[in-house]
């Protein structure tokens, strides 16, 4: 499971389970169809068997947020539902401060008696046809199994880590050369927390390529997962929030504190979900957080690659990395839209040979010219630069993988002399693309 929590994480977030090849001997034919209303339940089992969940009545509430008959589809065995695939309407932050619609899936799953009987393949189909009938020009995932969705054209485009920092290693550097923020740390209730984020959220968001806006749905997982995490610790969930002298939130973090007296004094763990916002609110983030008392040790669940908390401590080497993955997943159904929605680097030309093997009619060669950041893609006779696959170009699309890199593994190859310095400087971008939000 590909989560940013540290327990159990509900169906709702990030969920792919249950990839199938072939029919299995002597088993009857499944049949693909929407969902209906009634099906919302089933839906949810079908889920927690996959992931071997257990069954939480609260979640239902949370799901019937999300839950869009016409987006989602089951798979069944007689009149039992045996698997699952939703689709949701997202927005996507693009290099470049844009933006575009992407489709979205989640709640995958197949029950473990109905594995390897082609079911998840019959219904991906369905969902990209979905998208792809939508007029979508990207789809996104988040992935419980890393090995499973290249095959369905989509490439890993942004990664997170989560770190570790003892509280005494903490002190910041006193040669610091931050902007003034102007802003103070204020901690908000709950029923404060949620009329106010979403607001601040879509805002802040369009500051790092690879993050998603949060539609209602999104809101009521993210809250559901944090007070369950909250609850299992016994702890208080805490939201504080960096805001300018006109109310106007610029940043925000969750956290909560897992007691430990075993020594006799506090030890605490500060669990912190995330720190989002301006440059300037999350360092002043940082600071609030970083002089918590109880605190023994800093848990940050997910962050950036480039997390810039690193080179401002006096020690930088003692935030620990504990570990790093994959997060959001992309996949283009309209090559030529998708490549002229994100900004560039610069000036320049490169042509693309992509291979779909998944949808041929989707790949072929495209040439991007890039003027001033702003870039214009169409299909082309031109012979190409480079030669990737679909998987390659969902990586790459985002600017947080290099085509160097992957060409360097055997992804890419290189069809012209200098074709991947041209295109590593166009594409590459800065701050690295991150998503924070798990559906």
């Amino acid at each position: 499971m590909n989560d940013h929590s540290q327990g159990p994480t509900p169906p709702s977030a990030g969920k792919s389970a249950g990839f199938a090849k072939g029919a299995a001997a002597g088993r009857p034919p499944h049949a693909v169809r929407l969902a209906e209303q009634s099906d919302l339940r089933d839906v949810i089992r079908v889920v927690n068997e996959a992931f071997g969940h257990p069954h939480d009545p609260k979640l239902v509430e949370v799901c019937e947020r999300m839950f869009s008959p016409g987006a989602t589809w089951v798979a069944t065995d007689g009149e039992d539902i045996v698997g699952s695939a939703a689709g949701a309407q997202l927005r996507l932050a693009l290099p470049g401060g844009r933006e575009t619609t992407a489709w979205g899936l989640t709640w995958v799953g197949v029950t473990p008696t109905h594995r390897r009987q082609g079911i998840l393949r019959s219904l991906m189909a369905r969902h990209l046809s979905q998208g792809r009938e939508q007029g979508f020009p990207i789809g996104l995932l988040f992935a419980a199994e890393s090995g499973i969705y290249g095959r369905f054209g989509y490439g890993a485009a942004t990664y997170y880590a989560a770190y570790e920092l003892s509280r005494r290693d903490g002190d910041l550097r006193n040669d610091l050369n931050l902007p003034s923020t102007g802003c103070r740390v204020d901690l908000l209730s709950l029923d404060q927390a949620r009329a106010r984020l979403p607001e601040a959220w879509e805002r802040l968001r369009l500051e790092r390529a690879g993050e998603l806006s949060r539609p209602d749905w999104v809101w009521a997982d993210w809250f559901f997962e944090l007070e369950q995490e909250a609850s299992r610790a016994n702890a208080a969930l805490f939201i504080a929030v960096c805001s300018s002298q006109h109310e106007r939130i610029e940043g925000f973090t969750a956290y909560y504190l897992e007691e430990n007296w075993e020594r006799g004094y506090p030890e605490h763990t500060l669990q912190v979900r995330e720190v989002v916002g301006s440059p300037a609110a999350r360092s002043r983030l940082w600071s609030y957080l970083l002089q918590l008392d109880l605190v023994g040790t800093l848990a940050v669940q997910t962050a950036p690659l480039d997390e810039p908390l690193r080179w401002m401590l006096r020690d930088p080497r003692r935030l620990r990395t504990k570990r790093t993955a994959d997060g959001l997943y992309v996949r283009l159904f309209d090559v030529p839209k998708a490549l002229a929605q994100r900004g560039y680097r610069g000036t320049g030309r490169v042509v693309l040979e992509v291979e779909d093997p998944l949808l041929p009619e989707l790949g072929g060669v495209f040439e991007l010219l890039v003027e001033d950041g702003a870039a214009g893609c169409h299909r082309t006779h031109s012979d190409p630069d480079l030669r990737l696959s679909a998987e390659a170009l969902g990586a790459v699309y985002l600017g947080g993988v290099s085509f160097s890199a992957l060409a360097q593994a055997g992804r890419i190859r290189e069809l012209r002399p200098q074709a991947l310095a041209r295109a590593d400087s166009l594409f590459l971008w800065s701050p690295a693309p991150w998503c924070a939000t798990v559906f």
